[in-house]
């Protein structure tokens, strides 16, 4: 029931939000279920997720494909679009589990108990540079020393990435294209 309200009467209204003034009710919550359908995917999949609970996201991944069901209900109920993100965030939770697996499977044919010594696996989260140096490493290569990089090529990628609409092509053809990289090329 969208848009209903309950009235002086007690009776659900179909207000669809307009009031008297002829304004709509910004504050209007959506249906309840819905509410709940998302807080349980995010209390359930993505929170777990986040903060790396990995049991617990192995131990919920089987009620991903009833919330998929319930959003593609609630979505033919509502017509709510933003029902079709969570979906589509389900869609990257499943892909997201399906890697962890495999980086499990690997691990332990990798550090597998050897001669009946344990081995201790410590993961370390992954080192990211700003995204400058990430962009130059991939187009123009990893100089030897941190020294190496040209500043001015850095700062013009670091132009590039604020842009709006900018892709990752984009600037690798404007790099590739530049005066800067000419000049790199024939130092």
């Amino acid at each position: 029931m969208r848009g209903g309200n309950f009235s002086l009467s007690g009776k659900i209204s179909q207000s669809n939000g307009i009031n008297l003034t002829g304004r709509t009710n910004k504050y209007e919550s959506e249906p309840i279920d819905v509410q709940h359908v998302k807080l349980q995917i995010m209390s359930t999949v993505l929170f777990p997720i986040i903060s790396q609970q990995w049991v617990k996201v192995m131990e919920n991944r089987f009620f991903i494909a009833s919330l998929k069901a319930k959003i593609n209900d609630l979505h033919l109920i509502y017509g709510l679009n933003d029902l079709l993100f969570y979906k589509d965030v389900l869609l990257l939770a499943e892909a997201m589990i399906a890697e962890h697996e495999e980086v499990n499977i690997l691990e332990k044919k990798l550090y597998g108990k050897l001669n009946d010594v344990g081995t201790i696996v410590f993961r370390t989260k992954m080192i990211k540079l700003k995204a400058e140096y990430e962009i130059y490493n991939f187009i123009i290569g990893k100089p030897l020393h941190i020294n190496d990089y040209n500043l001015d090529m850095l700062h013009y990628i670091q132009q590039l990435t604020i842009q709006e609409n900018m892709t990752f092509d984009k600037i690798k053809s404007y790099v590739l294209e530049s005066n800067i990289i000419k000049n790199l090329n024939t130092n």
